[in-house]
């Protein structure tokens, strides 16, 4: 980069960048520089939100596993009903941000869980796996600042 007293510096790209920016320049009716800024800005927010979605679909099935993980053991009589309901109960209060952060429908799961509670079996589990398959789903796919 080389730049003068001005603040301002040259960026040397390569010809099919500079005509890609010089194209959104002659589109928008802005200079380079603001083609560019936005172009930057816009790579930030996509990859900040990208993060934050991959946090919650990591939350969400470590969440989901204790649940399956507690209910096993339950089974097995090596865990109380007591600590079942607890991982369900902050399985769901996960879903609950999902919802309210995210704007990712979440509150159906709820009655199925609480049925899960009740007792278990390979379909109710089965249901809820593709439930939440459908949640990261659209964690995944949502767009940057929208709702799904």
């Amino acid at each position: 980069m080389s730049g003068g007293r001005s603040g301002w510096l040259r960026v040397n790209l390569p010809a099919p960048i500079t005509q890609t920016i010089d194209r959104l320049k002659k589109e928008r009716g802005e200079p380079r520089w603001r083609v560019i800024a936005r172009a930057l800005l816009t790579y930030a927010a996509i990859q900040d939100d990208l993060d934050r979605r991959l946090y919650y679909v990591n939350k969400l099935l470590t969440g989901w596993t204790y649940v399956k993980v507690y209910i096993s053991l339950r089974g097995q009589k090596r865990v109380t009903d007591e600590e079942v309901n607890h991982q369900i109960k902050r399985f769901k209060k996960t879903l609950m941000q999902i919802q309210d952060r995210l704007h990712i429908r979440t509150i159906h799961l709820i009655p199925l869980l609480d049925s899960l509670a009740k007792g278990a079996n390979g379909r109710k589990i089965a249901e809820i796996n593709d439930e939440i398959r459908e949640i990261i789903k659209a964690l995944l796919v949502a767009e940057v600042g929208g709702e799904s």
